[in-house]
């Protein structure tokens, strides 16, 4: 169980940027509403593809951190 649990956080590999503000702020459009956070987590790999395989793991938001920029984004993605 080890080995596979080690394995899956070997195969994920984190991504930084300051570019977004909000994750969960809503936004709504032509009735039905999203925040970017859902959409960021929706998005299919390879792009644009109707596969089951998501590309982003998770995301979340750093206020701050040891090495890090205040505000960053962090998307954690598959290497695979």
């Amino acid at each position: 169980m080890q080995q596979k649990h080690s394995a899956v956080l070997d195969s994920l590999v984190p991504m930084y940027t300051t570019d977004i503000k909000d994750l969960d702020l809503p936004h709504t459009k032509d009735g039905f509403t999203y925040t970017l956070r859902e959409i960021i987590l929706d998005v299919r790999h390879p792009l644009g593809s109707d596969s089951a395989d998501r590309l982003y793991f998770s995301c979340d938001k750093a206020v701050n951190g040891r090495n890090l920029p205040a505000s960053s984004s962090i998307l954690t993605a598959y290497t695979d």
